[in-house]
């Protein structure tokens, strides 16, 4: 889901599994409104 909302906000995503748990990496210009989305979809905030 995370991946799929990133994508979806034109944001691209890597997927990592590093010692069996699984990374997310996004470019550095992305990474403000990466967390803001990662933080409404984990809150269940609605968008700012």
């Amino acid at each position: 889901m995370l991946i799929a909302s990133l994508r979806e906000n034109q944001i691209g995503v890597r997927q990592e599994n590093i010692g069996g748990k699984i990374s997310l990496f996004v470019a550095a210009e992305d990474e403000q409104r990466a967390r803001e989305i990662v933080r409404e979809i984990v809150e269940g905030a609605p968008p700012a």
